[in-house]
């Protein structure tokens, strides 16, 4: 599976369960933090 569409993925779950339980959800939050280590992983890889 390539890190763009891991990206994806884990967007969508994140605002998804925003939508649910809110900004300040553990869940929420720990989406937040995959994302934010997935996408400095794919600026670091420089393939974009």
């Amino acid at each position: 599976m390539s890190i763009i569409h891991k990206i994806d993925l884990i967007r969508k779950a994140m605002i998804e369960t925003c939508n649910i339980k809110g900004l300040n959800d553990p869940k929420t939050l720990k989406y937040s933090q995959v994302l934010d280590q997935l996408i400095y992983q794919y600026q670091s890889s420089g393939k974009y």
